[in-house]
């Protein structure tokens, strides 16, 4: 993310980087998928966005950020089609992989 003096933001992608069809269903489980979306990345991008706005980096207040970009970001994915993504499975992974994440940092 970058930021001008002004404020403005804007991304700046890695040239690899290719958007992904959202209509396309993803493959495997809801475990595998949680560690494909919910990456060491993923939680410290996301800590970092509570720490510059003065909140605490709670396992709470995490998961809930993690789930809230996971899903606004892969929504059309995780839940296209006749079988969509075990949610329950996939939160309780995420949940995990965030208890994880937190307890390596301390």
């Amino acid at each position: 993310m970058l930021r001008n003096k002004r404020g403005g933001r804007a991304k700046l992608l890695h040239s690899d980087f290719q958007e992904v069809a959202e209509e396309v269903p993803v493959d495997g489980d809801a475990e595998a998928l949680a560690r494909r979306y919910a990456t060491q990345q993923r939680f410290g991008k996301l800590a970092a966005k509570l720490e510059d706005h003065e909140q605490a980096v709670t396992m709470e207040t995490l998961y809930e950020r993690t789930i809230e970009d996971i899903v606004r970001e892969e929504h059309k994915r995780l839940y296209h089609g006749s079988d969509p993504v075990d949610m329950q499975a996939f939160r309780s992974e995420v949940a995990a992989l965030t208890r994880a994440f937190l307890d390596s940092d301390e």
